[in-house]
């Protein structure tokens, strides 16, 4: 009698099963939406986990007041382009064409485009949606892995003299 191997399943054979089921959740969630997992994300939907630590992103429960309100704003600007593609084809390849296409563009059109920090800034919380998505299994792997980070380039500003910094204090004591 062979019952034992039934009520016990090996460990590959409880892989397999996760495996399966993960698959069938994915095909099941095929239609969920960009906008739909950030608002899963503003919600608090994100569990802490060792993963999340590794990828060096936070949940939003754990984000100060302010930078919840700079990522609403950035899921707002996103929203026209991204809110209602399915999660599930937003590859690497497809992130970092968006990305780039807006560095290039600008966000609303205008002449120049995102700069280096506003691009890993967008980047960083389109990482957030997706590693909720991943973890709710709406798709099978984190495309972040795909997108770069880009150098962010530094102006490195002269030092104001003795006589700059004088006619700032004139200037800002006259103000007052």
């Amino acid at each position: 009698c062979r019952v034992g191997i039934y009520a016990n399943p090996s460990r590959s054979e409880q892989i397999v099963n996760d495996e399966a089921g993960k698959h069938n959740a994915i095909k099941k969630n095929r239609g969920v939406t960009f906008a739909q997992v950030a608002e899963e994300y503003f919600n608090g939907d994100t569990k802490e986990t060792p993963l999340l630590k590794k990828r060096k992103l936070r949940p939003a429960w754990k984000k100060s007041d302010e930078t919840l309100k700079q990522e609403r704003s950035k899921l707002t600007c996103l929203a026209p382009d991204l809110g209602n593609v399915p999660v599930q084809s937003m590859t690497g390849e497809f992130i970092s064409d968006y990305l780039a296409k807006k560095s290039k563009k600008g966000i609303r059109g205008l002449e120049g485009g995102w700069k280096e920090s506003s691009r890993n800034r967008y980047k960083s919380f389109i990482s957030c949606v997706m590693h909720l998505a991943e973890q709710k299994n709406y798709i099978n792997r984190w495309p972040m892995d795909d997108v770069i980070h880009v150098e962010e380039v530094v102006e490195e500003k002269e030092p104001l003299t003795q006589k700059q910094f004088e006619m700032r204090d004139t200037n800002f004591a006259e103000e007052q």
